[in-house]
């Protein structure tokens, strides 16, 4: 696999003014299991993940994290650098398959991606 396949910090929005900032000034794309907010970055592509407590109890909201940041970790290396995402997971995401969850986050990204260069 490599260190390509890896989620270092780096790659990680942290800060409550991070993710803020993509809400406001990016675009939100809604699948079926998650809402992807994108704005532009710099540096390397990262994300940062929310789970809301109408996924469920803390085991569910950590399972729907866990499921996005994997999906993400396989989609990384084809993806553009400086790009920050959120993603918002949604109740569906527990219930599909992990395939098809990465399926919905690079549909998503591929959306935004084509929406942030015609801005």
């Amino acid at each position: 696999m490599g260190r390509a396949y890896g989620f270092p910090r780096a790659c990680r929005l942290r800060r409550r003014a991070e993710f803020k900032r993509v809400y406001e000034g990016g675009v939100k794309i809604v699948r079926g299991t998650m809402v992807v907010f994108a704005a532009p970055g710099s540096g390397p592509t990262r994300i940062g993940i929310t789970a809301t407590r109408k996924l469920g109890g803390a085991p569910a909201r950590n399972r729907a994290k866990r499921r996005v940041r994997e999906a993400f970790r396989r989609l990384r290396p084809g993806l553009p650098e400086g790009l920050d995402l959120v993603v918002v997971a949604r109740a569906a995401l527990l219930e599909r398959p992990a395939a098809r969850v990465a399926e919905d986050l690079e549909t998503a990204v591929r959306a935004a991606v084509e929406r942030l260069r015609c801005s």
